[in-house]
C-alpha cells in the first residue's frame, strides 16, 4: 500500500556523483525553507552519496516526495535513495548530526535556512558522537564481530547472510584467531552484532530494527 504519511520535515540520502548532487540539490531547495546537504564518499571512497535535512514549503505525502525526489535525481534503482520524516531538531543528536559522522569537515552542497551558530552547533554534537563511535569502533576491532567485519569489508561487502557469518567465525577458530563462542546464545549474540555493524545506510538499520521487533514480538 502507498505510504500516506505526510510532512515538511524529510532525512534524504540518494547516491550519485558530487557535482550533480549538488546541481541538483540546489534547485530542490527552492522549495524548501530549510535545507542542509553534505557529501558522503562512504569508507571506502567508491560510495559517493549525500545526505539532506530540508523543510519544505508546504506538507506533502511520503508517496508524492519520492515521486519528486526520483524525478529530481533521475534515480532508476530504489537502492539509490531513501527518504524518512524528520523530527525537525536541527540542533541536536539526530538526522542534522548525522550530515557530519565521516567528518566535520565533509563538503556542504547547500545551506539554507541554517543559521552559522546552528551549524557550529550541529558540528559540536557530531563531533563527540564522532569520538565515541570512533572509541568504540576500535574496542571492537578485537572482538569476534568486529573481526568478521573486517573480513566482510576486505571482500568487498557482499550480502552475507547468518551461514556466511558462521563460516568466516568457524575459519578464523581453525586458523587460531579467536575462540569459538561458548553458546548458542553467545553465537546469535555475535551474528547480530555482525549483522548490525552491515547497516550503512538509514533503509538498512531500519529493516534490521523491524527484523528484530518482529522476531521478538
Amino acid at each position: 500500500m502507498p505510504n500516506t504519511s505526510a510532512s515538511r520535515y524529510w532525512f534524504v540520502r540518494i547516491d550519485g556523483p558530487k557535482e550533480y548532487l549538488s546541481s541538483r540539490v540546489m534547485i530542490l531547495s527552492l522549495e524548501c525553507e530549510l535545507m542542509l546537504a553534505v557529501f558522503h564518499t562512504g569508507e571506502s571512497g567508491e560510495n559517493s552519496h549525500m545526505h539532506f535535512i530540508c523543510v519544505t514549503n508546504k506538507e506533502i505525502q511520503k508517496q508524492s516526495w519520492d515521486v519528486k525526489i526520483k524525478k529530481q535525481f533521475d534515480i532508476s534503482k530504489k537502492s539509490d535513495y531513501s527518504s524518512k520524516i524528520w523530527d525537525g531538531k536541527v540542533v541536536d543528536e539526530g538526522a542534522a548530526t548525522y550530515l557530519f559522522h565521516e567528518s566535520l569537515d565533509s563538503p556542504i552542497l547547500c545551506s539554507k535556512g541554517v543559521s552559522e551558530d546552528e551549524l557550529s552547533g550541529i558540528k559540536r554534537i557530531a563531533r563527540t558522537i564522532n569520538i565515541v563511535i570512533a572509541n568504540a569502533k576500535e574496542k571492537a576491532e578485537t572482538k569476534i564481530p568486529g573481526k568478521v567485519l573486517a573480513k566482510w569489508k576486505e571482500a568487498g561487502k557482499p550480502e552475507w547472510d547468518t551461514t556466511d557469518i558462521v563460516t568466516r567465525v568457524v575459519h578464523m577458530a581453525q586458523a587460531g584467531e579467536c575462540y569459538l563462542p561458548k553458546s548458542d546464545f553467545q553465537w546469535k549474540a555475535y551474528v547480530e552484532e555482525v549483522k548490525l555493524g552491515m547497516c550503512e545506510t538509514p533503509d538498512q538499520l531500519y529493516t534490521f530494527i523491524q527484523r528484530t521487533v518482529h522476531r521478538l514480538a
